[in-house]
């Protein structure tokens, strides 16, 4: 496995084998029109699968939703991972004036509860399952500010800390999951913050600051680390998320319209110096796949390895291949195979259960795939978003000779696997019977006994 960050020299090469690119004069990063793998939606309305003005975009770390805010529609919308549509969350609170509110931020807590804040300041808990509003907190009432514009949300997985940006105070909210006010801190005065993302393995929240144009970094207390993103970004930076290897994906909005000539277009950024990597979009909006109209929204889909983009001025989501992006740019490649322990060949009766337990793992930060099978036939097969165990318990009704076989493939191909070979004995529950039991060895030597008795008695007849 090994790493590489692109150079000049690198992204010249990569330039000429994938096709046309227009350099850029607001960074030095290549920037390529890459076709998403899945579209969803793509049509203004108020049915499923229509939207208006999609904002915000989460895929479930649990199960793997996606949940895209269907903004101005005042709903998010569910959907599996193939784009089907599964439900909507609802319940937001309609405005009279002509501000109207909107559906923002969304996020999850570790136990799956879905957690969505509105631009009036309501932050609604909503049961994964059901659909139904747990609890909802009205940080008007919570909060000391004269105005509220809640946009962004992001949740700290090591305690569910929920922050929640205030465009107008220039704040960022830190919620307890009981909905409690815990702290509240500057992102700086004329920052106009919008999205937000915690890197928890680094104690630290980036955030998209619209009135600097920038990405400012803050520890989880509110200390500003650093700031970055000026000279890269063509308008302003909108939604955030992380990759699995700790780089930051970050919205470069672009323009408002079809025809705006503005760069639009997300760009991986390094999250070490927070050098820009590569980026995905066009040097200006665009109706065609792969191109933008004013995108708000990024998450960061760990099951499938892609990145979803709220596509917002063309009413749709755009689904892009993660692994693609990494290998095409030369950002990140992997060679090595994930592992699969051994698990030793097994004899066994007719119906007696089984039980193997594979321990699996990948070197990558990637999620990667398994897939069991019975001679031949899949009988299981799932992702893996970390290294553990899994277990197959099954038992055979006829006698013979059957393979049962685990397989593990990373996102990037490599596989490994381990086959075990199990006899099942035909009658093997009779032949133990008779082993051990002594009653017909007792009830011969009975009957041999007998016989001089019944000689006699026959004799004196």
């Amino acid at each position: 496995m090994k790493r590489l960050i692109t150079g000049i020299l690198l992204l010249g090469m990569v330039l000429s084998v994938m096709g046309t690119s227009s350099a850029l004069s607001i960074a030095a990063v290549t920037t390529e029109t890459v076709q998403p793998v899945l579209v969803i939606g793509g049509k203004e309305g108020t049915k499923p699968s229509e939207f208006n003005e999609p904002d915000s975009v989460y895929v479930s770390r649990i199960d793997g939703k996606l949940y895209a805010g269907d903004t101005v529609n005042l709903r998010v919308q569910v959907f599996d991972a193939d784009g089907n549509y599964l439900s909507e969350l609802t319940g937001f609170t309609p405005l009279d004036d002509a501000s109207g509110n909107e559906a923002q931020g969304i996020g999850e807590l570790s136990d799956g509860t879905i957690v969505v804040i509105e631009k009036a300041g309501n932050l609604t808990f909503f049961d994964p399952e059901s659909g139904d509003i747990k609890m909802i907190t009205d940080l008007s009432d919570t909060v000391d500010e004269s105005s509220i514009d809640t946009q962004g949300l992001a949740v700290d997985p090591r305690n569910d800390y929920i922050y929640i940006t205030n465009q107008p105070e220039n704040l960022v909210y830190v919620i307890a999951p009981n909905g409690t006010l815990v702290d509240e801190w500057s992102v700086g005065q004329f920052t106009t913050p919008e999205n937000m993302v915690v890197d928890a393995a680094n104690n630290r929240i980036f955030v998209s600051a619209e009135g600097q144009r920038t990405i400012r970094v803050f520890d989880v207390n509110g200390t500003m680390l650093d700031e970055f993103g000026k000279d890269d970004v063509g308008i302003n930076y909108e939604g955030l998320t992380l990759d699995p290897l700790g780089n930051l994906i970050a919205m470069d909005e672009g323009g408002d319209s079809a025809t705006a000539t503005q760069t639009s277009r997300f760009i991986i950024f390094d999250g070490e110096d927070f050098t820009p990597l590569y980026a995905v979009g066009d040097t200006k909006s665009g109706t065609g796949l792969g191109q933008f109209v004013s995108p708000d929204g990024i998450a960061y889909d760990f099951f499938q390895n892609r990145v979803v983009v709220a596509d917002q001025g063309n009413f749709r989501i755009q689904i892009f291949d993660y692994i693609a992006i990494l290998k095409s740019s030369g950002i990140y490649e992997d060679t090595t195979a994930p592992t699969v322990s051994d698990v030793s060949d097994t004899n066994a009766t007719l119906g007696q259960s089984l039980e193997f337990k594979w321990d699996l793992a990948d070197e990558s930060p990637f999620s990667y795939s398994y897939s069991l099978t019975v001679d031949g036939t899949e009988a299981e097969s799932g992702t893996m978003l970390e290294a553990g165990s899994h277990t197959y318990s099954t038992s055979f009704d006829t006698a013979g000779t059957y393979e049962v076989k685990m397989t593990v493939t990373d996102a990037f191909g490599n596989s490994a696997s381990d086959t075990v070979t199990v006899t099942v004995a035909d009658n093997g529950a009779d032949e133990t019977t008779k082993e051990s039991s002594p009653a017909p060895v007792i009830a011969f030597l009975s009957s041999i006994a007998l016989l001089p008795i019944l000689r006699k008695k026959y004799r004196s007849q």
